[in-house]
């Protein structure tokens, strides 16, 4: 069950939701690959060797021993770092895409290829138990949610103008949702109320920039 439940999670949710924007707008093919690339290039080729590197330094590690809440700080927000600046690159390139759909794919791509990458293929490969697989499949569930919100959010920077502000938004964001599991474990709080706190956090983002997306096409309609 452990099998299913991740390959659910990091397989077919992403693709399966690919598979339904795609019928209403076939670029979605397109910004999801573009959203994965993304991911492979800002976190698999930059982020994870720097920081690997920069962790085997002596100095480094003296550091990290010294200063253990700045560093976790600095994993948490470099990760929105890397790859939202990723993300401003990638929808700059995109020029032509321009509709809600497409920003939805692209961070379906982003996320749903990190899921399979970091989590769906080394938890296939040591077939899980259910009991530790339940709560790393939802983990993911809700991390694809947040990568589809912050897509939303430098989309909408792009488009509208003011990509720095959008962008800078979406790091904090990134990196606020990244503590969230590290704080309550801090707190002694439980898995059960980690993952809650995930998915509260996540929907809430996922509304309220959906919300945002809404006003923004209103103003565009007023515009013109």
């Amino acid at each position: 069950m452990g099998t299913i439940w991740i390959f659910l999670t990091c397989f077919v949710i992403p693709f399966g939701l690919l598979s339904l924007l795609a019928k209403k707008n076939k670029r979605c093919l397109l910004t999801f690959g573009i959203g994965g690339l993304t991911f492979f290039v800002s976190q698999v080729l930059l982020r994870i060797p720097l920081l690997t590197w920069w962790q085997s330094q002596a100095s480094a590690q003296v550091w990290i021993i010294n200063n253990t809440y700045a560093y976790v700080w600095l994993t948490c927000f470099s990760a929105g770092l890397f790859e939202e600046t990723g993300r401003l690159v990638s929808f700059k390139l995109l020029k032509k895409t321009n509709t809600f759909y497409e920003a939805v794919a692209f961070g379906l791509g982003h996320g749903g290829i990190e899921a399979i990458l970091l989590v769906g293929i080394p938890a296939l490969s040591a077939a899980l138990p259910l009991a530790n697989a339940l709560p790393i499949g939802s983990e993911r569930i809700a991390a694809i949610l947040v990568h589809v919100t912050l897509s939303i959010i430098i989309f909408i920077g792009v488009k509208k103008g003011h990509p720095l502000l959008y962008w800078a938004l979406a790091i904090l964001l990134h990196g606020m949702f990244n503590l969230i599991p590290i704080t309550i474990t801090y707190l002694g709080g439980s898995l059960f109320i980690s993952e809650c706190a995930l998915f509260i956090v996540a929907i809430g983002m996922f509304v309220g920039c959906y919300f945002l997306m809404m006003k923004e096409r209103i103003e565009d309609e007023k515009v013109s």
